[in-house]
């Protein structure tokens, strides 16, 4: 069996938005700031746990390696190594790192100073088994950080708090920001930490393709609902994470690969940007 972790770091490929070559990124000239990850806490936990069988701690703290590179991003803008007002952020994760997008969107906006912004969350809208959410949080030590508001802090403390919660009320702090999420109807992916978790918490180990893309647009309707700000640019088919990969360029509505046949307008690649 592979190793799910690795103490090694290695260079990000330079494709998808790395792609500094390709004149249809809209990143190519960014300073790209990456946050490496392997904590297993989706970027927000702050605990010591015992989870080996050999009771060897086993470290989570997703939180405190976040808050350092935006640290280190502060820092750079009043050393004047960044510009001290970037005219352009986006905070943007695929996977793990686009729940960790969301989890830190407020706190990266009002850390940082910014012309313009916007959010983009990157294949993982948040779908978990019911009754596993609030444990999850709790047990990961998120209640200890300044991730989640005194408004909530209690729902936090009492195992029931959710991400869509967190979500609702970082959407609407900064109404003029785009939060632009990018989505398979049926993640693949998703659908197996889905089962994963519902192992682990002793929910629900099952779940369905249509019941993954009917948990999906009850998310996204219910920001949808309630906040102007919030966009999704949904792909048909089952394929993980687009902006870290050639994909990027070839997406459209109808599937990953479909290079907009029939409607160059309706690509990802143009309509995130647009």
């Amino acid at each position: 069996m592979d190793p799910l972790c690795t103490t090694e770091t290695t260079p990000q490929p330079l494709i998808g938005i790395f792609d500094r070559t390709n004149k249809n990124n809209l990143f190519r000239d960014y300073t790209i700031v990456m946050v490496m990850y392997c904590s297993g806490d989706i970027h927000g936990g702050d605990v010591i746990q015992s989870y080996s069988k050999n009771g060897k701690p086993v470290v989570q703290k997703g939180y405190q390696n976040a808050k350092s590179v935006l640290d280190w991003v502060i820092k750079q803008q009043n050393v004047g190594s960044l510009d001290k007002v970037l005219s352009s952020l986006v905070v943007m994760g695929c996977s793990a790192g686009s729940i960790g997008t969301q989890l830190w969107a407020d706190t990266v906006l009002s850390s940082v100073k910014w012309n313009q912004a916007a959010i983009i969350p990157d294949s993982y809208a948040g779908v978990f088994p019911d009754g596993s959410e609030g444990p999850l949080i709790y047990n990961f030590g998120f209640c200890k950080t300044p991730l989640i508001s005194s408004d909530l802090i209690e729902k936090c403390k009492s195992g029931k708090l959710q991400f869509t919660d967190i979500m609702q009320e970082n959407i609407s702090k900064m109404k003029d920001i785009p939060y632009a999420y990018i989505q398979s109807k049926i993640d693949e992916i998703q659908m197996s930490f889905y089962v994963s978790v519902g192992i682990t918490t002793n929910t629900s180990s099952s779940i369905t393709p249509s019941a993954c893309y009917a948990m999906t647009n009850e998310i996204f309707c219910s920001y949808n609902n309630l906040h102007q700000n919030f966009v999704v640019f949904l792909v048909d088919g089952d394929h993980h994470c687009f902006t870290d990969q050639d994909i990027y360029y070839t997406a459209d509505a109808l599937g990953y690969k479909n290079d907009g046949a029939g409607d160059p307008g309706m690509m990802l690649l143009i309509t995130i940007i647009t």
